[in-house]
């Protein structure tokens, strides 16, 4: 992370030179990755904090996502907050929820 340029404008050499350093390293640590917006296409992923959209996040990738999508997800979020999505969620699909639930033994 050291080579990034920072996103204020004060054009500084890197990330870590800026004064604003730590509320751009905090509002960069709760952003999606880049490879995965292709699966936010109706909304602005730079909009989505993986904090408060979590359930959106899960269920969304849990329904639409590939196999780096869902390794992300096990690596982001616990199993537990995983498995309460799956249980919980309205906008996964029965197929999708029948698949989930058998590879997390919630079935």
């Amino acid at each position: 992370m050291n080579n990034q340029s920072c996103y204020c404008y004060n054009h500084c050499a890197s990330l870590f030179q800026c004064p604003f350093q730590y509320a751009i390293i905090e509002q960069y640590d709760i952003m999606l990755p880049h490879n995965l917006n292709k699966f936010f296409w109706d909304v602005r992923p730079e909009t989505i904090d993986q904090k408060t959209n979590k359930k959106y996040i899960i269920s969304r990738l849990l329904e639409w996502g590939d196999e780096t999508a869902v390794s992300w997800l096990e690596k982001t979020y616990s199993v537990d907050e995983l498995c309460q999505t799956i249980t919980t969620s309205r906008s996964l699909s029965a197929k999708s929820r029948t698949y989930w639930k058998l590879k997390y033994h919630l079935a």
